[in-house]
């Protein structure tokens, strides 16, 4: 399973000037079986953007949310694969709070057997508009790949699960 989303190249910029967008801070984990994880995270900067993704051998669960410092992520998108038990999920936050604060990861239940969770902060990201298209396939292959719509100068995150 692989999951992208484009940054547009034309919402990478403010009315005061042209924003290069980087990385800020990643953080990663994972859990099992368990209701929810807690984990730290910094973030600085300016025009700031989190995205985080959830990669399971799902059995019928999903993520039910994600906070941030108390704060709710909204749900980009996911990819499942039943038949390989593989599903990942991504989730955005515009603005988080900075400083070092709990991701929040919440399960709908305990059935799941593993997950793996990433989550990344970029400054100069566009505070409107921070994202463009979200594309996901899966499928049995020894090279992960998906077709994302983006145009020169976007950035684009991706995630892979494999089981």
């Amino acid at each position: 399973v692989e999951t992208d989303v484009a940054f547009p190249a034309d919402r990478q910029e403010n009315w005061y000037n042209t924003l290069a967008i980087a990385v800020d801070d990643s953080s990663d984990g994972e859990m099992d079986e368990v209701s929810s994880m807690t984990m730290s995270h910094s973030t600085s900067g300016d025009n700031r953007l989190m995205l985080v993704s959830v990669a399971t051998d799902p059995h019928g669960e999903t993520v039910a949310s994600i906070t941030y410092n108390g704060v709710n992520l909204s749900f980009v998108g996911a990819e499942e694969d039943p038949n390989a038990h593989s599903r990942v999920e991504i989730w955005s936050l515009v603005a988080p709070d900075t400083g070092s604060n709990d991701v929040v990861v919440n399960m709908t239940g305990t059935g799941y057997h593993g997950a793996v969770v990433g989550v990344m902060t970029f400054t100069g990201v566009d505070q409107t508009t921070p994202l463009d298209n979200f594309s996901s396939a899966f499928g049995s292959s020894s090279t992960a790949s998906t077709t994302v719509t983006s145009t020169t100068g976007d950035i684009v995150f991706g995630v892979v699960h494999t089981h």
